[in-house]
C-alpha cells in the first residue's frame, strides 16, 4: 500500500527533522546539515539528510574519523526514525 503525503505535510516533516537534528551534539565534526524532501516520483520516497563536515576537525581526528562518521550517520538515522516513525531516511555526508 502506498501512502500519499501532501506537499505541506512533507514540508512540515522536513521542519520536524531539522529540529531533531539541530538538537543533536556532533562534537565539532559536523558544521551544519541540510534536509531534503522526498521525490514522490520515486518508487520509494526518501527524506535525505546531508551532514556538512568540518574539514579541519576531520583532518585533526583522522584516526577516528571513519568510525565517528559511521556512528554519527547511524545515530542521526536512528533518532529521526525513533521520533518520527519514518522508515525511508538517508543520511549522507559531504565536505564543505
Amino acid at each position: 500500500m502506498r501512502i500519499v503525503i501532501s506537499e505541506s505535510q512533507s514540508e512540515r516533516m522536513v521542519r520536524i527533522i531539522r529540529k531533531i537534528v539541530s538538537n543533536m551534539d556532533f562534537e565539532g565534526g559536523v558544521k551544519d546539515f541540510d534536509v531534503y524532501s522526498p521525490d514522490y516520483e520515486d518508487e520509494s520516497p526518501t527524506y535525505d539528510i546531508m551532514l556538512n563536515l568540518n574539514y579541519d576537525w576531520i583532518q585533526e581526528n583522522q584516526f577516528h574519523a571513519q568510525q565517528y562518521l559511521r556512528n554519527v550517520r547511524a545515530g542521526v538515522k536512528d533518532k529521526v526514525q525513533k521520533l518520527t516513525g519514518l522508515k525511508n531516511i538517508y543520511v549522507g555526508t559531504t565536505m564543505k
